[in-house]
């Protein structure tokens, strides 16, 4: 029983010319590494891309915030401020924020009043605005966190105030859209936000 023509093995073509065989062999092997060399670097490059525009989009969202004073208002009259300001271009997250005198937090204004006055004057009767520093805190904007001045404050708590600067600091915890968190505060060493993996 005929069971058809037998499989022959498969061979790969030759030219019968030794020398051309080789060059097209070794064609071969160089074609394959340019590709793979090709690959290589398109990998690489879209690599870099991606990390670039990783960057591209940190820069522009990127928050700065800074907290400074101030002992006279534009027209010359003597007020004690406490501001932070959002130098950055991206919005801030506030996470927290707190004020210390001398070390000791301080939880509300007439706890700040009675540490930085004493007994300089009537307590009760003297006022200064605080603001509280929550929520998100667009670009190029600020906000008075402590406002010592006339006609709410008199003058003897204002001087009080600005007799105390050194011993009075503020921290605040902040994060950009992206997750990133610094800390920045009044009284520091360095001149730049530190990084911080997350604000407690």
């Amino acid at each position: 029983m005929d069971s058809g023509p037998e499989p022959h093995p498969h061979h790969h073509a030759h030219t019968g010319r030794p020398w051309l065989d080789t060059v097209l062999a070794l064609s071969a092997v160089v074609i394959s590494l340019f590709t793979a060399v090709l690959a290589f670097q398109h990998g690489a490059a879209m690599e870099r891309m991606v990390k670039e525009n990783e960057h591209m989009v940190q820069a522009n969202t990127w928050p700065y915030v800074s907290i400074y004073f101030s002992t006279v208002d534009s027209a010359g009259k003597a007020i004690y401020t406490l501001t932070v300001e959002n130098q950055g271009v991206g919005p801030a997250e506030i996470e927290s924020s707190y004020i210390t005198y001398k070390g000791v937090r301080v939880d509300n204004v007439d706890q700040f009043k009675r540490l930085v006055a004493g007994g300089a004057g009537d307590i009760a009767l003297a006022k200064i605005v605080k603001s509280d520093l929550q929520g998100v805190l667009p670009a190029r904007t600020s906000v008075p966190l402590i406002n010592v001045a006339a006609p709410v404050s008199p003058p003897w708590l204002i001087g009080a105030f600005q007799k105390a600067n050194p011993d009075i600091d503020v921290q605040v915890c902040y994060c950009s859209i992206l997750g990133q968190c610094w800390t920045t505060q009044k009284k520091t060493t360095t001149s730049h936000p530190r990084p911080t993996s997350r604000c407690s």
